[in-house]
C-alpha cells in the first residue's frame, strides 16, 4: 500500500512535521519528540511493524526526558519523572478510574492496581488526585486522559476484564 501526497495519512504526517518545525525555535527537544511521534504514527498507519519502530521510540523517549529536565531547569521541587515511569504511573491512575466505572471503590482500585504494579498506594493516590486537580505535569495528564478515553470506548464487560482480571 503506497501513500502519496494528497492522501489523509500522508497529509497528517506533513501537518505534524510542519508543527514540529514551528516548535524548533522555542522548544528544540519538544520539536524532536513531535517529529518522531509523527513519523511513528505514519509508520503505524502504513503497517510498519512496531518492532522496527523501537529505535524511533527510544529516541523519542530520550528527547522527552531531556525536554522535561530542560523545562524544569533549576526550579525548586522534584525533578520530572522519566517518560517510562510517567507513562506507567499515568496508566495505573487510568486503570483506577476504569475500576471506578465498574463500580469498585477508589480504595479497592488503588490497592488492586498498587499490588499489580508495585507502586506505593499513597503515591498512586496522590498522583491520581493531582491529575484530577490539574496539578500533575502536563505529560502525565495527557497520558491519563488519553487512556481514560480508550477505556471509555470499551463495553463495561470488556473494561472489567482489562481493569480487574481474576486474581
Amino acid at each position: 500500500m503506497k501513500h502519496l501526497p494528497g492522501e489523509e495519512v500522508y497529509d497528517r504526517l506533513l501537518d505534524e512535521l510542519r508543527a514540529a518545525v514551528k516548535e524548533l525555535e522555542g522548544h528544540p527537544h519538544s520539536a524532536g519528540v513531535t517529529a518522531l511521534l509523527a513519523v511513528m504514527d505514519y509508520f503505524t498507519a502504513i503497517y510498519v511493524p512496531a518492532s522496527l519502530q523501537k529505535p524511533l521510540e527510544r529516541a523519542a523517549i530520550t528527547l522527552a526526558d531531556a525536554n522535561a529536565i530542560s523545562e524544569h531547569g533549576k526550579k525548586p521541587g522534584p525533578k520530572p519523572r522519566p517518560w517510562i515511569k510517567a507513562k506507567n504511573w499515568s496508566m495505573a491512575a487510568a486503570v483506577i478510574t476504569a475500576l471506578r466505572r465498574c463500580g469498585r471503590t477508589v480504595d479497592y482500585a488503588i490497592r488492586r492496581v498498587s499490588a499489580e504494579t508495585c507502586i506505593d498506594p499513597r503515591r498512586l493516590r496522590s498522583l491520581r488526585d493531582n491529575i484530577h486537580r490539574g496539578r500533575a505535569d502536563k505529560f502525565c495528564i495527557a497520558l491519563y486522559q488519553s487512556q481514560v478515553e480508550n477505556f471509555e470506548k470499551l463495553s463495561e464487560e470488556d473494561l472489567e476484564q482489562v481493569a480487574d482480571p481474576p486474581a
